[in-house]
């Protein structure tokens, strides 16, 4: 990125009337359900030597393959050094996938004598994240996880008795559930869980590295043992102190790159017959210009899926 002559992405933008108002409607522009279509507008910022017609080639192929998509453009207007613009759309349809896969986008850009490139990494989600996944019960008083796609399998609004349960909100009727034998995933945002563990305020991006523990609840959610951009509309600003709480089965952890400090984003914790996921990701995303909502968030979905289908699996 800092290069003389560079390429970057831009992405279409959406709107939504809320409440009376129109407003932005940001989305996940690196997960993709197949069939979707991938729009990336390819912006040259040029302080290069040289003016001069331009031409630009991109590619994406999945990691282990050949190209499936590929184009190029001829710059309409020549560029001269001092120029930032939009020199050419990438645009191609998700393909088909059984499971998630990683792909990479590259361009590169040929102005007179010289030569940039770029790549960037996209995932493709399989168009159904709720396949194999039984009915399970939501609670979510405050509809943090609205709007679920409506092929959802939720079965009930409330805690019942035998079906997996996701909230977003700690009450008295969870704790019996679990403490009982039940199996919950809970998403507890930035808010402490009195007597389990507190919550510490914490940016996610910013000098500290995310590990992901090798744990079945991953499913085929992909990774390579860190955090890409997969993740990017599932950072949360809080992590979980779980420094005083013996027996817990880390997911994802924080490992700040100042203080040497270790934090958790989720872990699996038994309490008293039964178990819990425990998590701080933000599923709704909804922080600056991550997706707006679940729904938006095709990473988001497939993880949310991936941790419900391994509860229920495990019962």
């Amino acid at each position: 990125f800092n290069r003389d002559i560079l390429l970057t992405t831009g992405w279409d933008k959406k709107r939504i009337w809320i409440r009376g108002g129109d407003r932005a409607a940001f989305w996940d522009t690196f997960s993709y359900r197949e069939g979707d279509v991938v729009r990336a507008h390819l912006i040259c910022s040029h302080y290069g030597g040289t003016a001069g017609e331009a031409s630009v080639h991109w590619e994406v192929a999945l990691s282990d393959g050949a190209p499936f998509a590929e184009g190029h453009c001829q710059v309409e207007q020549p560029l001269s050094p001092g120029t930032v613009a939009e020199v050419c759309l990438a645009e191609f349809p998700a393909p088909a996938v059984e499971k998630p896969v990683q792909a990479v986008l590259k361009a590169e850009i040929h102005i007179g004598g010289e030569v940039s490139q770029n790549f960037w990494h996209l995932w493709f989600f399989p168009k159904d994240p709720w396949k194999g996944t039984e009915a399970f019960d939501l609670f979510d008083p405050a509809g943090k996880l609205e709007p679920l796609p409506t092929q959802a399998p939720v079965e009930g609004r409330e805690v019942s008795g035998t079906r997996i349960a996701v909230a977003t909100e700690w009450s008295e009727n969870l704790a019996r559930y679990v403490n009982g034998g039940g199996r919950a995933i809970v998403l507890v945002g930035c808010t402490s869980l009195p007597g389990i563990f507190p919550v510490v305020p914490m940016p996610f991006w910013r000098e500290a590295v995310k590990i992901v523990e090798p744990h079945p609840a991953w499913g085929d959610f992909p990774h390579h043992g860190w955090v890409d951009l997969q993740f990017y509309s599932l950072a949360a600003d809080g992590a979980l102190d779980t420094s005083q709480t013996p027996g817990i089965r880390p997911l994802l952890r924080r490992l700040d790159a100042r203080t040497m400090s270790l934090h958790d984003y989720a872990v699996e914790m038994p309490l008293g017959k039964g178990s819990a996921i425990l998590s701080t990701l933000r599923f709704q995303g909804g922080l600056g210009d991550q997706a707006m909502d679940i729904s938006r968030s095709p990473a988001a979905l497939h993880l949310l899926s991936s941790w419900i289908r391994y509860l229920q699996q495990s019962q």
